[in-house]
């Protein structure tokens, strides 16, 4: 599903919210303008990949809106993104924060994050794109590759017990920054 499609739907929003609620499908948070979404006490959102700051397919300055600003919130135990890979295509449950506009990622309360790849600042327009993980619990697990920085800016913030695993990661220098603890050894970031 796609959330903000086009210029002026800024402030567009979903919101994924208690135990059996669930939404399936691909995610593009911020198509075309600002957008969020918010998966709350016990929603589950799965998907195969997601972006949180432009769409997929088009890199600026391509489309009319600004989607700079769009945010997810993954919150309270049980709260879940799933982000798995199309049978067949390698890397696909990818989830992108900041694609080619600042996005931000935040996972709290112990709320649970999951895919098999991550990156933080895709592209320079992405740069500001930031991650949070924060609190006994709440997690962000990447079953292969974790970039922060990729080509923008981007930051990754591991705090109060927060854990961020991933098979192998990178903090891109000059461009990716990483609050303590954070590791460059493969399985943690």
């Amino acid at each position: 599903f796609l959330i903000a499609t086009s210029a002026g739907s800024a402030g567009s929003s979903v919101t994924v919210d208690g135990a059996g609620s669930r939404v399936n499908g691909g995610v593009t948070v911020g198509f075309q303008d600002r957008g969020s979404l918010s998966i709350t006490n016990g929603g589950v959102v799965a998907s195969n990949g997601g972006f949180v700051g432009g769409g997929g397919f088009c890199y600026a300055p391509c489309l009319p809106g600004d989607p700079t600003g769009s945010s997810v919130l993954v919150q309270g135990a049980g709260s879940q993104w799933i982000s798995t890979d199309f049978t067949g295509y390698p890397g696909s449950g990818t989830l992108t924060i900041g694609n080619w506009a600042a996005g931000s990622l935040t996972v709290v309360d112990g709320g649970t994050a999951s895919s098999t790849g991550g990156t933080v600042a895709a592209s320079a327009g992405a740069s500001g794109s930031s991650v949070v993980v924060d609190g006994s619990g709440s997690t962000w697990t990447v079953s292969g590759a974790l970039a922060v920085g990729g080509n923008g800016r981007g930051s990754l913030a591991i705090t109060n017990g927060g854990l961020v695993t991933s098979s192998q990661g990178s903090i891109s220098g000059g461009v990716g920054s990483c609050v303590v603890p954070c590791s460059s050894a493969a399985g943690s970031a």
